[in-house]
């Protein structure tokens, strides 16, 4: 059983959020993370750390070689 076949804990989100910020879950996997998201402020909390993490990453100068 694949751990999108139950409901999502914290120990299966945490993980999977870098991925959720870079959208590389599939739709089935999105809505579970959401529906978890949803009632969990420790997860939520990561999210933000996670988008902040990806934001400061993008505006980041490229490497000059």
């Amino acid at each position: 059983m694949s751990v999108f076949e139950h409901h999502l804990s914290c120990k299966d989100v945490a993980p999977l959020l870098v991925f959720y910020v870079c959208d590389e879950v599939s739709d089935k996997e999105r809505k579970q993370i959401e529906v978890h998201l949803a009632g969990c402020a420790a997860c939520s909390a990561q999210l933000v750390e996670e988008r902040e993490l990806q934001d400061s990453n993008d505006r980041r100068p490229a490497a000059r070689g």
